[in-house]
């Protein structure tokens, strides 16, 4: 089947061309064949490699080989007599790995980018070359030209803030740099902007703010879930682990598809560095929902488990992050902690870090409005 969308794929043009060809009138043999060339076909998610392409994401494109105007299938019998060299060019640092294999029977250029969050995109070439093995000629080769990276907020999403609303922070576009930065503190009055993405919402100054990747999501973290199994959670993860230069920022978390499960039992939670990190909270019953004063945005958690602060999940986790992917998503990172060097585990820090963690990050009530 995927075979057959591959070569689908590859031959549309063809077809199309043949198609308007004889509603013209034309005679169909007076058509050009295909050009020989070896070509790369979409993934099973539709990918193709070019245009913007997720860091830490794998793809498997098919390879599509036209040999004298016709469509070659690509078996092991023809792949015996080639082998294939991979020349990087620009922004090779950025490919974690690039080969020609066979996956489900067919052959796909296997191409795999280095994870991270990083507020500029990076463009990436390639050259692919299929060489014939008695020889050493090059039979046909393929160049990849793309990005990888994140796009930056629509300027339009920026307009809200001129009237205290809502600047939403999609996940296809979370990279808000520092012009934008600019242009909100001008709409804010160089008040507090806030930003919003699904049951979140997080407020702060931005004067001189530099870029940050507000990259979102609320995966849960597998290794917490499993030791709670039986336990409920609701969890918000900024996987770039964004800081935000003014210290009096407010996240707050809506809970209220999880409020009946959690059966009145309320815990708040950060979760840095392998380690977990309670943090005293009140909750809003108006809003349903729960505020958390920090600037340094990561992952947190809300649960009926009672997990007591300071309990490490898992020592190899090291670093001040998130714990869910590289530390890289402002555009000035700060220094790293002298008293945490590298090679201390998670369980030799907890005493620091719970006081640390205890001084950066508490827990407002949201009073009712009168």
């Amino acid at each position: 089947m995927k075979k057959a969308l591959a070569l689908l794929l590859a031959l549309t043009a063809f077809f199309s061309l043949a198609v308007t060809a004889v509603a013209d009138g034309e005679d169909l043999d007076n058509i050009a064949p295909l050009t020989d060339g070896m070509t790369l076909g979409a993934d099973a998610g539709g990918v193709t490699p070019e245009g913007l392409l997720k860091p830490g994401s794998e793809y498997f494109f098919p390879i599509l080989i036209v040999e004298n105007g016709e469509q070659i299938e690509v078996n092991d019998e023809y792949m015996n007599n080639f082998r294939f060299s991979y020349e990087k060019k620009e922004g090779s640092a950025e490919i974690s790995a690039l080969k020609v294999m066979e996956k489900d029977g067919e052959y796909v250029l296997n191409l795999k980018l280095k994870a991270g969050y990083p507020v500029k995109k990076t463009e990436v070439q390639a050259v692919v070359k299929m060489v014939e093995k008695s020889t050493g000629t090059e039979k046909f080769a393929v160049s990849l030209n793309f990005e990888t990276g994140y796009n930056t907020i629509d300027p339009s999403a920026l307009e809200a803030a001129k009237n205290g609303g809502y600047v939403q922070v999609t996940p296809d576009a979370p990279v808000i740099t520092e012009n934008n930065f600019n242009t909100l503190n001008e709409y804010a009055n160089g008040g507090k902007v806030t930003f919003a993405g699904g049951d979140w919402k997080f407020s702060s100054k931005v004067l001189g703010q530099g870029a940050l990747n507000l990259a979102h999501n609320e995966t849960p973290v597998k290794e917490i879930m499993t030791k709670y199994q039986d336990s409920e959670f609701k969890f918000v993860n900024f996987p770039a682990a964004p800081t935000f230069d003014f210290t009096n920022g407010q996240l707050t978390v809506l809970i209220d598809d999880e409020l009946a499960a959690f059966d009145g039992k309320i815990n708040v939670y950060r979760y840095m560095g392998g380690v977990v990190y309670k943090l005293k909270t009140n909750f809003n019953e108006e809003d349903q929902s729960v505020t958390i004063n920090t600037n340094k945005l990561g992952t947190f958690f809300i649960s009926n488990a009672e997990i007591p602060n300071g309990t490490v999940i898992n020592a190899n986790a090291g670093g001040s992050g998130s714990g869910s992917g590289n530390n890289n998503g402002s555009a000035n990172q700060s220094k790293p902690n002298p008293g945490m060097g590298a090679g201390r585990s998670a369980a030799s820090a907890v005493v620091v870090m719970t006081a640390a963690v205890a001084a950066a990050a508490g827990v407002v009530v949201l009073k009712k409005s009168k």
